[in-house]
């Protein structure tokens, strides 16, 4: 029998996971699929918490107004010094995209393929945006049943 200890014997760390942190970080951290109602509700609640002051859409961005979502996001610099400011903007383009915006879906994608040190696993986190994106789109175009 060996000495050296095997990586079984080791005690595993406990690493918080993607739901220890604040609504405002789940768009980057977790793909589309994560989200059920209530993470919704929840990232909603807390967008209506902040105030972007000088921004006329920010009440209706946060009510689901996915257009003016996306306007906000593409005006600020996610690399900028307000990035706590970002990422609640990006909340609420999060809850947009999960109510079906397509288009919100494709922006989500984009930013997070763009975040500074982006690898492997932002890149298939934005797979999973796009292919949200992609199958909103598919369903919109067959129309109703």
């Amino acid at each position: 029998m060996s000495s050296k200890s095997s990586n079984a014997d080791k005690p595993t760390r406990n690493r918080p996971s993607a739901w220890d942190y604040s609504p405002t970080r789940w768009w980057s951290l977790l793909p589309p699929s994560s989200f059920h109602p209530d993470a919704i509700r929840a990232m909603r609640f807390v967008a209506t918490q902040v105030e972007f002051f000088g921004e006329p859409r920010w009440k209706s961005a946060v009510s689901g107004d996915a257009e003016n979502a996306i306007a906000i996001v593409l005006s600020m610099n996610p690399r900028g010094p307000f990035r706590q400011k970002f990422d609640v903007a990006m909340t609420a383009l999060a809850a947009c995209a999960c109510e079906g915006s397509a288009a919100s879906c494709v922006i989500i994608a984009n930013v997070i393929l763009n975040l500074p040190r982006a690898g492997d696993k932002e890149s298939e986190l934005a797979d999973a945006w796009a292919s949200v994106a992609s199958a909103t789109l598919r369903r919109s175009m067959r129309g109703p049943k």
